[in-house]
């Protein structure tokens, strides 16, 4: 258990022309709706492509979350679930990244799209349902918030995922992922 302060972390996806793809290999370039059903879908979308690969945005009811990854051919390869997760010590359950707005960016490393996210406050969530009465969340603000940035490498099969998060207090946190 670490005391949850602040974090940057970079990551990369490398897709190489051999590549197995993860989905069921379903084609969505046409249509640009989701191929992924296990997340609500506002009629939102924005997209990175190149040569190589797609990669679709999609904005779930509550803001910008979750994507999915295309070969060259239109042929799904993996589900982007969420922008991030934080699970912190004494809860039920972990708090997604979302982001109200997106920016798209050009710049040498390729097109990029830069989310200004927070953790989903599960209280907010929750008002209104039958969950209301008997499940209380302390938290009444995102326990993090920050910047998470998907470059697209304009002439490779290669995503960045950088992440700039900053902790709104001090939370024992179980993982980030």
């Amino acid at each position: 258990m670490k005391l949850l302060t602040s974090i940057i972390f970079t990551a990369s996806l490398f897709l190489g022309s051999n590549s197995i793809g993860f989905g069921q290999g379903t084609s969505n370039q046409e249509t640009t709706s989701p191929a992924y059903k296990r997340a609500s879908y506002s009629k939102e979308h924005i997209e990175l492509k190149n040569s190589h690969l797609q990669f679709i945005m999609f904005r779930r009811i509550n803001g910008w979350g979750w994507g999915e990854l295309y070969s060259a051919d239109g042929k799904l390869m993996a589900v982007l679930d969420h922008l991030g997760e934080l699970m912190l010590r004494d809860q039920d359950i972990p708090m997604r990244f979302e982001a109200e707005s997106v920016e798209r960016i050009n710049g040498k490393d390729g097109e990029s799209l830069v989310f200004k996210v927070k953790s989903v406050v599960a209280r907010d969530n929750l008002n209104g349902t039958s969950f209301d009465q008997w499940m209380h969340y302390p938290f009444s603000e995102p326990a993090i918030t920050g910047e998470v940035t998907l470059t697209l490498a304009p002439d490779k099969p290669l995503i960045y995922l950088k992440y700039r998060l900053k902790s709104t207090g001090n939370y024992y946190a179980w993982y980030i992922r």
